[in-house]
Formats: C-alpha cells, sequence, structure tokens
C-alpha cells in the first residue's frame, strides 16, 4: 500500500443546486493502491481484459462503481 501515484476517478453526474443551477462535478484522483484493491472487485466480476493501466489510461472508475468495488458489492 505504498504507491501513491494518482488513479483517475471520472466526474460525477451533473445535478442542480438549491438554487437549481447545474452543478458539474469535476474528476478527481485516488491513490494508486486504493485503485487497485477496487480492480481485485472488478476483475472478479468483469475478467482481467482491461488491465488497471488501461483503465487508468480511459479515465478510471466513476465515483458510484468505485464505492461498489471497495466494497465488494456486484
Amino acid at each position: 500500500m505504498d504507491d501513491t501515484r494518482p488513479f483517475p476517478v471520472q466526474a460525477g453526474t451533473p445535478y442542480r443546486d438549491e438554487e437549481r443551477r447545474m452543478v458539474y462535478p469535476k474528476p478527481s484522483t485516488i491513490p494508486w493502491w486504493l485503485a487497485e484493491i477496487a480492480y481485485e472487485e472488478y476483475s472478479r466480476v468483469y475478467g482481467k481484459t482491461q488491465s488497471i493501466e488501461r483503465l487508468a489510461e480511459r479515465g478510471g472508475f466513476c465515483r458510484e462503481e468505485l464505492v461498489r468495488f471497495i466494497r465488494g458489492l456486484k
């Protein structure tokens, strides 16, 4: 759990705030070691046809699936 390289997390879904203005969440990052934990569950569910490096190149996990994979839910 030493790898602190940034792993991308996709921007969230746009939504309206209390004043009905559109809010567009920005992409963020998590440490690579945390992405590896999520990738373990991802690869159990979907297989390893896409490497963790390829996922990072394509923008990483979305926020919802990241939480799901870390929790180990399908």
